[in-house]
């Protein structure tokens, strides 16, 4: 976003918040994601103005960041003809998964969709769903 910002011909101001400043020198250069040529002006904002969601504080996890050492058991879903509709979903993209040889990428959304990475996990299918950064 930040180059974009500043591309021709009409080049904008980017502004970084951020929660804390660092020394010159004491970050490593491939933890910063916006090259500092690109920032205009930077402005130190207290963490609460720091989520990663509307009601979300940061989390590494949700980010793919660190990987927990254990995952929370999912509870089992029970059978309803929204399961059987979600299920059939997740059979249809492992279907495409095979064919084409490679990972795809789906938006699931809500609804019923947003039960297939539920019912993936459920039925040990969970690695064929990785979560975008």
């Amino acid at each position: 976003m930040a180059q974009a910002a500043k591309s021709l011909p009409n080049p904008g101001i980017v502004i970084a918040q951020v929660e804390r400043i660092a020394r010159f020198g004491s970050l490593h250069p491939q933890d910063v994601k916006v090259p500092a040529p690109l920032v205009d002006y930077v402005v130190l904002a207290p963490r609460e103005y720091h989520k990663q969601s509307a009601n979300i504080q940061y989390d590494p996890r949700i980010s793919g960041e660190i990987i927990p050492p254990a995952k929370p058991r999912i509870p089992e879903i029970p059978l309803n003809i929204r399961k059987v509709i979600a299920r059939r979903i997740l059979l249809e993209m492992v279907k495409i998964i095979k064919k084409l040889g490679r990972p795809i990428l789906v938006n699931l959304g809500i609804g019923i969709p947003s039960e297939v990475a539920a019912i993936a996990t459920e039925e040990g299918n969970g690695r064929l769903l990785m979560p975008q950064a």
